[in-house]
């Protein structure tokens, strides 16, 4: 997968809690806050797509949860196929 360096400016106490889950997840913190982000992402896809389906009958909350829940599921067995990282 190919990567960008960016700049991104935190506040320290976000700062803080993204080291110590990186720490407590075993990687570096750059990685972790990618995933954190993705995650994000795929969460608030999750509640839009459960909203707009809800506005159509079709289906609720309970279903985006459980698409996100088997993307995480997906992505934490990819990043354990891939092994640890330095």
């Amino acid at each position: 997968m190919a990567t960008r360096k960016i700049t991104l400016t935190v506040d320290e106490a976000v700062l803080a809690d993204l080291q110590q889950g990186a720490a407590a997840a075993g990687m570096q913190l750059s990685p972790y806050f990618a995933r954190c982000a993705h995650s994000w992402m795929l969460y608030q896809d999750a509640i839009r797509s459960a909203a707009r389906d809800r506005s159509l009958g079709m289906h609720d909350l309970d279903v985006a949860e459980t698409e996100l829940a088997e993307l995480h599921a997906a992505d934490a067995d990819a990043e354990t196929r891939r092994g640890p990282r330095a």
